[in-house]
């Protein structure tokens, strides 16, 4: 597992996954003679800084809750029993509350029921149940508005519409995908559609580049998804010498590598949602100990679609780029 604290806290934070548990009682206390409470983030998946604009909401409720916040980031390979191990030793550092983005659902629910946690979760993205707060944008519409993007964009000639996205077991991809079908079936025209879901992407990389080929389209559904399919047709453009045709790739996504690719011509549009709201929203929720009937009533995360047209307009451009 790769937990990692970029921040500047002292030096007993960042050490907190490598020391022996016996010394848990002294950091504990240590946490609680501090003025500033502690909470902490724990996310999936963070190879490449993915959660960039995320921790950076989470910056500006740190500074405006005056807390402290613990980072602690999940590699690809970890599971949840690894990510539920993790909030526990946030616990007994002694943190407020954790916000959390789970590696899926079911799996999240069923450790939940078998563990001792007690502090206050607020799970961004994917949800687990009623039990638990999450703080999302609608994943329904933003898949409803890629599938009328690439609608929009179908010319009579064009090939199949290949929709990629590995971990379906979140339920912020069931919904995404749901979205997009149902916006191409809504159309009335007869579109081939290949569904691929639920695959490692480096798996199907010969049926990507055959439906591309073909003039097809690639409809992404998260991230990682969207950045491998780009990086795959960039190289397969590359060594094949082929010129570039119509972009025919169609993303979910907001990290470093989706944007560039958007502004490298790979990719055609991004919708993405607003993870500075949502770091900022989780936190302070969990800071004024927030109810889920309160959060769902009164928060709501927003979503955009976004070409290489209009990257650098003020309203996407504050909401992509961590700096701006």
């Amino acid at each position: 597992m790769n937990e990692k604290n970029r921040r500047k806290y002292p030096i007993f934070l960042a050490a907190a996954v490598l020391i022996p548990v016996t010394v848990y009682g002294y950091i504990t206390e240590t946490v609680q003679k501090n003025e500033k409470k502690l909470y902490s983030v724990v996310l999936y998946q963070d190879a490449e800084n993915e959660w960039a604009m995320l921790e950076a909401g989470a910056e500006q409720a740190k500074d405006d809750a005056r807390i402290m916040i613990n980072y602690v980031h999940l590699d690809a390979n970890n599971t949840t029993e690894d990510e539920i191990l993790a909030i526990e030793r946030e616990e007994k550092l002694g943190t407020s509350g954790v916000l959390v983005a789970c590696i899926e659902k079911e799996k999240m629910k069923e450790e939940l029921k078998k563990s001792n946690i007690s502090v206050p979760m607020v799970f961004i993205e994917s949800g687990v149940g009623e039990e638990y707060p999450v703080i999302r944008a609608d994943d329904y519409r933003m898949g409803k508005t890629l599938g009328k993007k690439v609608l929009s964009e179908m010319l009579p000639e064009d090939g199949p519409i290949i929709i990629l996205g590995e971990r379906m077991d979140r339920d912020s991809m069931q919904n995404r995908y749901c979205g997009v079908t149902d916006a191409l079936k809504a159309s009335g025209e007869e579109i081939e559609i290949i569904d691929e879901t639920g695959k490692k992407t480096e798996e199907i990389m010969d049926a990507v580049v055959e439906v591309l080929q073909s003039n097809g389209k690639a409809v992404t559904l998260d991230k990682y998804s969207t950045e491998q399919t780009a990086a795959l047709w960039e190289e397969y453009q590359s060594h094949s010498q082929r010129k570039k045709t119509r972009l025919q790739i169609y993303g979910i996504g907001n990290t470093a590598a989706t944007v560039n690719d958007l502004d490298n011509e790979n990719l055609a549009a991004l919708v993405y949602q607003n993870e500075f709201g949502m770091g900022y929203e989780g936190i302070m929720a969990l800071t004024e100990k927030r109810e889920a009937d309160w959060i769902n009533e009164n928060i709501h995360i927003s979503y955009n679609i976004v070409t290489k047209e209009n990257l650098y307009d003020e309203e996407h451009a504050r909401l992509l780029f961590p700096n701006s």
